[in-house]
């Protein structure tokens, strides 16, 4: 204890004094500068002498510069809970997770005395970040059978309400398929100052084959689904976060063989298939001036409710699975090399639906195929890529960063593996590719990427498209 040394003795009056300094100290050193001892007027009795610690706090939080952010929004997020000392540490960290809000461009904070001994205010200048975005994305990230290439506009406005409520709206469309389109809407809302956020969704996916060989059938599909989730992060630093979540999920689809339904996998009645799907989900990332750390996890139980398919024995809407995800990414400082690393694996206990399973090939996942090459029940996916700079190309009135307008060349390897689940199982299991590319970053709006993929193994796929290799792209722009 800071008192042990003075203790069971005769003082002096400085030694008192050094007592209650050594005190104060114990607070400052570890964050609470506005906290300190004091000797208050007292009558000694039975040799004690009462040290009184006034533990400071900060009684108001001045805000200047929120043009669409309540104030309340930011003060919750800045005090201490409620009965803590002021700790200028966990004060600074606060701020540090402040500024790392994308609704805040630029912040100062200046802490200075209240008007009572131990009360701190806080003069906070904020200057807001734009809080919508427009964007327009062009790649090829459709099966070739539906039309490969899609075009996708999205807008978001991120503070729909003054309180960091997301509202997102996307739309996307197949170039070479006017039946081959998708939508989604999504409205996110933070409940408290820790971002406890509730999330509601819906979508849609329309899909119509135009494979030549096919066309004349006029296959069709349609997945809809919605669904509510609720995260937590009971872990947060400026580097570091932790957060768990649960979703409830409802998802159903369709087939058509000329305008008939019609199946055309295992577990479908009549081309229609329907999930209820909770999911657990637990999130971590590490963020270091250098490196990146993202992990995540998600279990997945099929529930028997809201009209959910049930089969006897083939796949239906009750199930079990896991999805692990994981990315590395390495800056190496002397040359600003880049190398990345991610994985995929998802584990099964039975045989899952289509709309569950997991797509190997295309630009996500095993560049050099055409999407969804092998869609099984379980998968593994592995991919390793290094980037070098090797022009510096800036977009006038856009690239702003010396890092902005960065051209950088790419090298890769990608394999896959999926395997269903049960007596159903399809070959190839397995399939692995390299090549190279090129990216240009002209600012975090603005960015596109183009990669040409060496397919290691030849795979019957159907696609009348595929050719042996396969070039992917995308092309973002926004505002």
């Amino acid at each position: 204890a800071v008192t042990a040394p003075y203790e069971n003795r005769v003082l002096s009056a400085e030694e008192l004094q050094e007592a209650r300094r050594q005190l104060t100290l114990y607070y400052v050193e570890r964050g609470y500068l506005n906290s300190g001892a004091v000797i208050p007027d007292q009558q000694v009795e039975d040799g004690v002498v009462r040290i009184r610690v006034v533990e400071g706090r900060l009684s108001e939080v001045e805000i200047t510069g929120n043009m669409h952010l309540r104030a309340d929004y930011l003060q919750d997020r800045l005090q201490s809970d409620a009965g803590e000392p002021l700790n200028v540490q966990h004060l600074q960290e606060r701020l540090q997770l402040l500024q790392q809000n994308p609704l805040i461009e630029q912040l100062q904070a200046e802490l200075a005395p209240g008007v009572q001994p131990g009360e701190g205010r806080l003069r906070l200048g904020i200057r807001e970040a734009r809080p919508y975005e427009i964007g327009l994305a062009v790649a090829n990230n459709n099966p070739p059978s539906v039309g490969a290439t899609r075009a996708y506009l999205y807008g978001l406005d991120r503070n729909l309400s003054g309180v960091g409520d997301t509202l997102g709206l996307s739309y996307g469309h197949s170039l070479e398929s006017s039946d081959t389109s998708d939508w989604r809407v999504f409205y996110a809302r933070p409940l408290n100052a820790r971002d406890t956020t509730v999330q509601i969704w819906a979508e849609r996916n329309d899909t119509s084959v135009i494979e030549d060989r096919f066309s004349a059938l006029d296959i069709t599909s349609d997945l809809q689904s919605y669904g509510i989730a609720l995260t937590h992060p009971p872990y947060r630093t400026p580097q570091q976060t932790f957060a768990l979540g649960v979703n409830l999920e409802r998802r159903h689809s369709e087939s058509f063989l000329l305008g008939i339904p019609f199946s055309f996998a295992p577990g479908e009645d009549n081309g229609e298939a329907t999930i209820t799907v909770a999911r657990f989900v637990q999130e971590w990332l590490d963020r270091r001036l250098n490196q990146v750390i993202a992990a995540r996890s998600t279990f997945s139980v099929g529930l028997d409710a809201f009209g959910a398919t049930v089969n006897a024995r083939e796949p239906d809407g009750q199930f079990v699975s896991w999805l692990g995800q994981f990315q590395w990414a390495r800056r190496f400082e002397e040359r600003d090399y880049q190398l990345l690393f991610k994985s995929v694996l998802q584990l099964a206990s039975d045989p899952l639906l289509p709309m569950e399973k997991c797509a190997l090939g295309g630009l996500e996942t095993v560049r050099g195929y055409p999407e969804n090459t092998l869609v099984r029940d379980r998968c593994f996916v592995a991919s390793l890529e290094f980037r070098a700079p090797v022009y510096h190309l800036p977009l006038p009135g856009v690239s702003r960063g010396p890092n902005e307008g960065q051209v950088q060349l790419a090298v890769f390897a990608d394999y896959g593996y999926a395997k269903n689940k049960g007596e159903f199982d399809l070959k190839p299991n397995s399939i692995s590719s390299a090549g190279v590319g090129v990216r240009w970053d002209a600012s975090d709006k603005v960015r596109a990427a183009l990669y040409w993929g060496y397919p290691f193994r030849e795979v019957n796929t159907g696609e009348e498209a595929w050719t042996g290799s396969q070039v992917n792209f995308f092309v973002q722009a926004a505002y």
